[in-house]
């Protein structure tokens, strides 16, 4: 749906100079629905003010093409992270470091959640794609979420075209996936498959088919992270 650059702007008191610019493909340039959703998308972000969620800068129209503006992030996704470091003897020995990172994660969807509108009423969001490719740690150790282009809010209720979960059935809740009544507590589970599987190094749900994935999910059979790393706290296990 949208493509993802570095770029370097002119200089601004309102945002550095090395930004993210967030494209629309050129075939979705027309689509008033996809175009609307896209300016929900900047207009919440635009809100967001914590240190733990990306910032959105505002929406422009660069070479013809409408643009998000985005902090810019320097690091790596928590996939990358758990594939490339979690794995070493160090971090298996340091749930520590692991419970460090994602409560800066809740710290941020604490914020998301509790956001409210000018008149102090909770806007109810919730960002429904708490996965670990859109969970950045910087350079110096720091957690940001990103990407809100399917957040919800009843203030806003724009809803995201068809197959907005492809690739993300494994993080998402029963109850989402069966169509029942939801709320912020939907990211909560997602947040305790994200912390399970970086405790075990391995995957919860992930099925050979996504109907194979549904059904894990829907099962919801989780066994305690100290069943597979047993130097994992048990009180850590516990939250997870």
């Amino acid at each position: 749906m949208a493509t993802v650059v570095r770029a370097v702007c002119p200089p601004s008191q309102d945002r550095p100079r090395v930004v993210a610019l967030k494209f629309l493909h050129r075939s979705l340039q027309a689509d008033p629905v996809v175009l609307e959703a896209f300016r929900r998308e900047a207009l919440l972000g635009m809100q967001l003010r914590h240190a733990n969620l990306g910032r959105t800068f505002g929406i422009e129209t660069r070479d013809g093409r409408v643009a998000l503006v985005l902090e810019y992030v320097d690091g790596f996704s928590l996939s990358d992270v758990h594939r490339h470091i979690l794995t070493t003897p160090y971090f298996r020995r340091s749930p520590e470091v692991i419970a460090q990172l994602i409560s800066e994660l809740c710290r941020g969807l604490q914020a998301l959640h509790d956001l409210q509108d000018e008149d102090g009423r909770k806007l109810g969001a919730v960002h429904r794609d708490v996965t670990p490719q859109n969970v950045i740690v910087t350079s110096d150790g720091k957690i940001k979420l990103v990407d809100f282009g399917i957040v919800f809010s009843p203030a806003s209720p724009q809803r995201t075209a068809t197959g907005m979960v492809k690739g993300k059935l494994a993080y998402l809740s029963p109850e989402y996936l069966m169509g029942k009544i939801w709320d912020h507590r939907i990211d909560v589970w997602s947040v305790g498959v994200v912390l399970w599987e970086m405790l075990t190094g391995r995957r919860l749900f992930k099925g050979e088919t996504p109907s194979a994935t549904v059904s894990a999910v829907l099962a919801a059979q989780i066994p305690s992270p100290s069943t597979l790393r047993s130097t994992i706290p048990a009180a850590l296990c516990r939250i997870t």
